[in-house]
């Protein structure tokens, strides 16, 4: 019989569900808890097994990468710090065991087809959400610490927010916060791969990925690195259990985490150095022993500091281009959650230097999240002061949460030529997060419409224009003022697939002013420029583009109006 699955053990496994993950630790360092151990397995098998999954492709590889970071765990459970949040932990070790597991494949001229192999698509799988697991681990890496950490507990383990909070030692209401910041970075790395999803999708994606399930019998395997390891602290911890090749992993990982320990201490003894400061690194790693304090003297350097007062102009901020809220040259009374600028009370504002507005700019919109309850604060936009013109006033509507950013926009004027812009938030608490915005002006039939002057979009921006890839993504152009008439309407674009796009007026509800059956061009490159008649249209309208048809990518360069 198997010892995990003795009724002795089963016995012990149950004695142990109560206890916190460091009591575990705890146990199976003092006294080589085999139940301890287990315990620890059974937890987080499922989240190891997964990520392991994701990244190393075929089943074999993904449960040598598991075995590896349990193996790992048992030699390194002793050193661990007390606050460790385990998860976190286990994922990053993880991550270090798919790497080394990759290179050892390399070595031996499999590794692209073991990784080709797990990166096919599910069958009911959509598009994006298989686009999605390829980038989800690389994403959640470029996470800070805190952020994965809080990802980690909240979805893939299935925590509370309040557990989640209790481990970080926050506050519920932080924890909440944290969680859906990192969600937003999360989504905005999707969208630099060219993944435009909302963030309940990532979401989604993570919450599927907790229930993936585990090989029958891994968790068996697992709990005898405990069983053959007494004396769990051991540098011979887990050595009798295993494959070949999780040993052979759980080796690169131990040296890989080793290493990259002494690369950051090295670092920050550099820094301080550098900075000319007397103090003290407190390494038990570096120095041997814990609590042994090792002493950095006072070194005066030649490090130049750049001189006070403005920094180097900048290159004018122009008309349509979409400005990250974070990216302000001066700020009060707010705090900045990677791309997202929140905490937004009376008294705060930003100040964005050098927009070029050219003729003039008629619309200010931005991209805001903010619970309904809390709708219906303000931002005003002036220019060149705090008491500065008022350009406009920005009321915010109410979004599904915190998370839920909302294209929001309102009319301006008297912006025109170059001017500071601040945003300010005159009264009210909880005004809203903020990721970016942009000040757009109406367009003249006229003129050729280059693609990235639009107004709105669930689209993506490239070099070559706006790229349309999933049907029901769209991009709108306006106010475009047509005048006394126009009849006919041309779009330059390149489509890879076959498909059809549909041009709207004021809206997406109404019926289709014309419509553009879509060839695949030559390459990416291969603009063609097609042209439909219609209707005669005068006066001011917005015009929506949308793609109805076929599986992207459509990128559209340019807009030409016929009258």
């Amino acid at each position: 019989m198997c010892q995990i699955c003795s009724p002795a053990v089963r016995v012990r496994l149950m004695s142990m569900e109560g206890l916190s993950d460091r009591e575990l630790l705890d146990a199976y360092v003092a006294k080589a808890s085999d139940a301890a151990f287990a315990e620890l397995v059974r937890r987080y098998i499922g989240l190891v097994y997964s990520a392991a999954a994701r990244q190393v492709g075929e089943r074999q590889a993904a449960e040598d990468v598991t075995q590896a970071v349990f193996i790992v765990l048992a030699r390194k459970c002793g050193t661990l710090r007390r606050d460790v949040v385990l998860g976190a932990w286990l994922y990053n070790a993880t991550r270090l065991a798919a790497l080394d597991c990759l290179k050892i494949a390399a070595r031996r001229e499999k590794h692209e087809r073991a990784a080709v192999a797990m990166r096919a698509d599910p069958p009911n799988e959509s598009a994006s959400c298989a686009e999605m697991l390829a980038y989800l681990d690389e994403g959640l890496a470029r996470l800070g610490a805190k952020d994965r950490s809080a990802l980690v507990m909240r979805f893939f383990r299935e925590q509370s927010m309040k557990e989640v909070g209790q481990a970080l030692g926050v506050s519920e209401n932080t924890a909440t916060m944290r969680v859906g910041r990192a969600v937003e970075k999360l989504r905005v790395y999707f969208s630099r791969k060219g993944i435009v999803v909302p963030a309940a999708a990532v979401v989604a994606l993570m919450t599927a990925e907790a229930a993936r399930g585990v090989p029958p019998g891994l968790a068996a395997t697992l709990s005898q690195v405990a069983v053959s390891a007494p004396g769990a602290a051991g540098a011979a911890a887990g050595s009798a259990a295993g494959s070949a090749a999780g040993q052979l992993i759980a080796k690169g990982v131990v040296a890989a985490m080793t290493a990259a320990k002494t690369k950051a201490i090295s670092i920050t003894v550099i820094a301080v150095i550098l900075m000319g400061t007397t103090v003290y690194l407190v390494s038990q790693e570096l120095v041997g022993g814990a609590g042994k304090q090792k002493k950095v003297e006072r070194v005066e350097t030649n490090v130049a500091v750049p001189p006070k007062g403005k920094p180097a102009a900048k290159t004018p901020r122009k008309l349509f281009s979409t400005i990250g809220a974070a990216s302000y040259d001066e700020s009060s009374g707010v705090k900045d959650y990677g791309p997202i600028v929140g905490s937004l009370v009376s008294g705060s504002w930003l100040r964005y230097n050098s927009f070029d507005f050219g003729p003039g700019a008629t619309t200010f919109g931005a991209l805001v999240a903010v619970p309904p309850t809390l709708a219906g604060r303000k931002i005003e936009i002036r220019l060149d002061s705090l008491n500065g013109p008022l350009a406009g006033v920005l009321t915010i509507k109410g979004t599904a949460g915190w998370t839920d950013f909302v294209y929001q926009e309102t009319p301006v004027s008297g912006a025109a030529g170059v001017h500071d812009v601040y945003l300010v938030v005159s009264e009210g608490q909880h005004v809203g997060n903020l990721t970016s915005f942009r000040f757009t002006r109406k367009l003249d039939a006229s003129e050729v419409i280059a693609a990235a002057d639009f107004r709105a979009s669930k689209a993506t921006l490239s070099t070559r224009g706006v790229v349309l890839r999933t049907p029901a993504d769209w991009v709108s152009y306006g106010p475009v003022d047509f005048g006394t008439g126009v009849k006919s309407i041309t779009v330059e674009m390149v489509a890879m697939k076959e498909g059809m796009l549909e041009i709207y007026l004021d809206g997406m509800e109404r019926p289709p002013l014309a419509g553009f059956p879509l060839s695949p061009g030559q390459s990416a490159g291969d603009f063609m420029a097609q042209t439909a008649e219609i209707e005669m249209i005068s006066g001011p309208h917005d015009v929506f583009i949308k793609l109805v048809d076929g599986d992207g990518p459509v990128t559209i360069r340019r807009l030409k109006f016929g009258r």
